[in-house]
């Protein structure tokens, strides 16, 4: 893994019309470019510091996977503490890139106006500010991006100025969305998260750093909205997949029981028998009687 360990720039970095690069385990002090650099946390996790031209702390936060942000010309950022597995993709743009009518100096409202063709709208790109990717749908257009420019297809530029103006559409229109408001509808935000990431070692505490509320909050919010505490429901989705996975595979028990975040067989099987009355082979069993394949 390479490891990045630079000065502090008191000029902006130069960069091209754009660039993509994903870049493993950084600690990197503070930095700027003459551009917009869009970036997307794709494992591990690191301190994350965003400064305003004049040096003021505008956010510091510990950044995981699915968290995203914009970084504008002339705000500087900073990584720090890194784990081993920490990686991003960043995308590098010049606002001329997007059009031609934007400039190194160009203002958000100027870019976010070219992005909505002229019309008005109370929604805003997130710039200088952390947020998460709760429906993972931001992610596979940043990896696009890097396919793009390995693969060097005929209109590559184009190619890249469509995906960069989708992402920042995309992040514009999930600045309204109800659960990055207070009172809006955190719960089915977490429940979301779950859906996605029920087979890692997650924690609601966790989560709420992620989405920036308090837990007790969250998770009375979640019951009230889902009918049931977070543990309850995470167990729940385990459980379900589990049984997915032992009528359609022939994974091992063993194999089944990692797949949906149990660090040994033997807490899955107990708690499996206790959510449905019978045991993994019972149930496989069961559910496999027509099809001649027995559990193991």
């Amino acid at each position: 893994m390479k490891e990045f360990y630079l000065c502090d720039r008191t000029e902006p970095t130069p960069i091209q019309t754009f660039d993509a690069k994903r870049i493993h385990y950084i600690t990197r002090t503070r930095h700027t470019h003459k551009g917009l650099e869009m970036t997307y946390v794709t494992s591990g996790s690191a301190r994350h510091t965003i400064f305003s031209g004049d040096g003021e702390v505008l956010s510091d936060s510990i950044v995981k996977r699915g968290n995203y942000f914009v970084i504008g010309a002339g705000t500087y950022h900073s990584y720090h503490d890194g784990s081993p597995d920490f990686a991003v993709i960043n995308l590098l743009a010049k606002p001329a890139g997007i059009d031609p009518r934007l400039s190194a100096d160009s203002t958000v409202g100027e870019i976010e106006k070219i992005l909505l063709f002229g019309s008005e709208s109370s929604k805003r790109i997130p710039f200088d500010t952390v947020c998460y990717d709760y429906r993972m749908t931001l992610g596979p257009l940043f990896e696009q991006i890097l396919k793009i420019k390995y693969s060097k297809p005929a209109g590559m530029l184009g190619f890249y100025r469509a995906y960069v103006m989708e992402i920042l559409l995309t992040m514009l229109n999930r600045s309204g969305d109800p659960g990055r408001r207070r009172g809006g509808n955190i719960a089915e935000n977490v429940k979301d998260y779950i859906d996605v990431h029920f087979s890692e070692q997650i924690t609601l505490n966790e989560i709420c750093g992620m989405f920036h509320y308090a837990q007790p909050y969250v998770s009375r919010r979640f019951r009230e909205t889902n009918g049931c505490t977070f543990e309850q429901y995470l167990q729940r989705v385990r459980m379900m997949h589990a049984c997915d996975l032992l009528i359609e595979t022939d994974l091992s028990i063993e194999k089944i029981s990692e797949a949906v975040s149990y660090l040994s067989s033997s807490p899955f099987r107990r708690t499996f028998k206790n959510h449905f009355g019978i045991s993994p082979k019972e149930y496989r069993n069961k559910h496999s009687a027509g099809s001649g394949r027995q559990g193991t």
